[in-house]
């Protein structure tokens, strides 16, 4: 899922994060976890483990949960949005339903749902059972299909608005809330090329309108005032 986002069709020119990026990115994302050994707390640059006490839960960041869980030193809390088939269900459901907004989700909904779900590295076995992680990856990327589909028809609407109202001078916005930092990044270069189109066929519009504006003809009375004789005073 996260490849086949990445993979839409996008300007050269402006530049979009890989994959694995946005991933790294993702992994500073907290997740519950439920240690099975004790260790003193640690300090990193960008954050703090706590200390860790076996069957007692703590939050810490996805990438030292996946650490831990594959020392099986830990069980990794599956986020309650992956989790549950019935929440994943009124999810999509809403999802469907509103095409003018985009439902609630963790920021870096697709790549932490891609690290929990990546076979022997991830965790699959913290799900409830298989049948549940299997319907509820499905129910994902279903999710993911119908998000997809609502950008792609903000685009086109974009394109159709901008040819009915840059006479009139009005606006038309394309309603970006609740989007996902995948979602965003394959959208970013796209936009961005638009944005410069839209901007220069604008300019060119105003320069041309400029051009072809008539020059104002002078009035009789500044005529005569600067046709005037200049008279120069003698010294004495």
């Amino acid at each position: 899922a996260l490849h086949h986002l990445s993979r839409s069709s996008m300007s050269s020119s402006s530049r979009m994060y890989t994959p694995d990026e946005m991933t790294f990115c993702a992994e500073d994302a907290l997740v519950e976890i439920v240690p099975r050994i004790a260790m003193p707390a640690c300090a990193f640059l960008s954050t703090t483990i706590p200390p860790l006490r076996p069957n007692i839960p703590c939050t810490v960041p996805l990438w030292m949960a996946l650490a831990l869980k594959k020392r099986h030193a830990a069980r990794i809390v599956i986020p309650a949005w992956l989790a549950s088939t019935e929440e994943l269900e009124a999810l999509l459901e809403r999802e469907r339903n509103d095409n003018k907004v985009f439902q609630h989700l963790t920021e870096h909904y697709l790549e932490v749902a891609h690290l929990l779900l990546a076979g022997t590295k991830g965790a699959r076995d913290d799900f409830a059972s298989m049948t549940v992680m299997h319907k509820n990856r499905d129910l994902l990327e279903k999710l993911r299909l119908v998000r997809e589909s609502k950008l792609n028809q903000g685009l086109e609407g974009l394109a159709t608005a901008w040819n009915s109202v840059k006479d009139e001078g009005e606006e038309f916005t394309v309603p970006l809330n609740n989007i996902s930092r995948m979602e965003l990044n394959a959208l970013r270069p796209l936009f961005q090329g638009a944005l410069d189109k839209f901007w220069k066929l604008e300019h060119a519009n105003n320069t041309a309108a400029t051009t072809n504006m008539p020059s104002a003809t002078p009035t009789p009375h500044q005529t005569e005032v600067e046709e005037a004789p200049v008279r120069r005073l003698r010294g004495r």
